[in-house]
């Protein structure tokens, strides 16, 4: 869905990395504070990392094939909007706001 303007656009925009952003930010520091707790993900030869960089790798090929299309267009097709109504009510919401 486009933005009716080019104001809206931005507003999207500015929401859309300040909560990518915030997200990122907890992932990273929760996430070290827990895997700092245990132990068998501290090892660089172990099963967790070479497992995280198998996984990186099969995400990387399925970007570079288009296979990653073809599951979100699955996905979508089934019914899963992965919460793009809470998103687009958020949005409105802001826009009332701004616009007024």
């Amino acid at each position: 869905m486009l933005p009716e303007s080019f104001f809206t656009g931005i507003i999207d925009l500015f929401f859309y990395s300040c909560g990518l952003s915030f997200v990122l930010f907890l992932i990273a520091f929760f996430g070290q504070k827990f895997l700092q707790k245990i132990q068998w993900t501290r090892n660089p030869r172990g099963i967790f990392r070479r497992g995280l960089g198998v996984l990186i790798l099969i995400v990387g090929i399925a970007i570079f094939t288009g296979i990653d299309k073809i599951v979100e267009a699955k996905l979508v097709r089934i019914g899963y909007d992965g919460g793009l109504e809470i998103e687009k009510k958020i949005a409105e919401h802001f826009e009332e706001k701004l616009v007024k």
